[in-house]
C-alpha cells in the first residue's frame, strides 16, 4: 500500500501564496482543534471548504460525516485557490489551508476515527504545499517526503507521520479530503492485485476490529477501577500500563 505519491498535477505556487497572503491580511487563521499532537497556538488553519460552507470558529475545520460541504465565503473570494479545487474531478469534502508557525512540530501520529484515510478506505487525503522552505520536514513514518510548493502528494495518513518546522517561515499547505473515484485512481500507479484486494477487504473487516478494540479499552478500564477499589493497586497499575499502550494515539485531524 502506498504511504505518499507526487501526483501527475502542478498549480501554481506564487498565483496560490498571493491569494493566501490577502487571506491572511483579514487574520481569518483559526487555532486548530487537536492539541494531542502540537502545541497549542503553533497549528492553525482556514477552512475553505467545509461543513454548510462556515469558517467561522474552531467547528469549522471538523469534517461531520454526512454533512454537506459547501465553499466558504474565503474560496469564494479566491479564484485561483478555488480553480485549484475544483481541478480535482472527484467529491472534495474538506479543505483547508494549514499553517504550522517556524521552530514548531507536529508529533508523530496516525490519524484514527472519521479521517482514517487511504486508497484503500475510500478516502484520501492530498497536501499542496503553498508557503514552504527546505528546512520544513513532513515525515512519513520517519521518512522525509520531498514536497515542494506547487506539487500535489498523496498521503496515507493512517501510517505514521509527522512535520518539522525548523524555518523561519509559517509553513503553509493547502490540505484536501477527497473520495476515491476512477478518476483519482488514474492519477496513481497500477495498482496490484494485492492491492485491489486490501481495498474490498480493509473496508469491510476494519470497521468491526476497530470497534472491538474499543470495546476492549473500556472492559480494561473499567477492571482498572475495581481492581483499585479492591485495594489490588500493583494488580492495577499493571493494567494501567496495558490501557495507555493501547490508547497511545492522538485523535484525528
Amino acid at each position: 500500500m502506498l504511504a505518499y505519491y507526487k501526483l501527475p498535477l502542478a498549480f501554481d505556487a506564487q498565483r496560490m501564496l498571493t491569494e493566501v497572503e490577502a487571506l491572511e491580511q483579514d487574520r481569518v487563521w483559526l487555532s486548530h482543534p487537536d492539541y494531542t499532537v502540537a502545541t497549542v497556538g503553533d497549528w492553525a488553519a482556514i477552512a475553505l471548504i467545509s461543513t454548510d460552507g462556515d469558517h467561522t470558529g474552531p467547528e469549522s475545520l471538523r469534517y461531520r460525516g454526512g454533512a454537506k460541504s459547501l465553499p466558504t465565503q474565503l474560496l469564494l473570494k479566491s479564484p485561483y485557490l478555488r480553480q485549484v479545487t475544483e481541478s480535482f474531478k472527484t467529491d472534495i469534502h474538506r479543505a483547508r489551508l494549514m499553517n504550522l508557525k517556524p521552530g514548531t512540530v507536529i508529533r508523530e501520529h496516525r490519524d484514527y476515527g472519521a479521517q482514517r484515510y487511504s486508497v484503500e478506505r475510500g478516502y484520501v487525503r492530498v497536501h499542496i504545499p503553498v508557503r514552504t522552505h527546505p528546512l520544513v520536514h513532513w515525515k512519513s513514518s520517519g521518512v522525509v517526503v520531498p514536497m515542494r510548493a506547487g506539487e500535489a502528494w498523496y498521503t496515507n495518513v493512517c501510517q505514521p507521520h509527522s512535520v518539522e518546522n525548523r524555518s523561519t517561515v509559517n509553513r503553509v499547505h493547502l490540505v484536501l479530503d477527497m473520495k476515491v473515484n476512477e478518476w483519482f485512481l488514474s492519477l496513481l500507479p497500477e495498482r496490484t492485485w494485492q492491492d485491489k484486494l486490501a481495498s474490498v477487504l480493509v473496508p469491510t473487516f476494519e470497521p468491526a476490529a476497530l470497534t472491538l478494540k474499543t470495546a476492549g479499552t473500556q472492559t480494561l478500564l473499567g477492571a482498572r477501577r475495581v481492581l483499585g477499589d479492591m485495594g489490588l493497586r500493583w494488580v492495577r497499575d499493571r493494567v494501567r500500563e496495558v490501557v495507555r499502550k493501547r490508547t497511545h494515539a492522538p485523535h484525528s485531524h
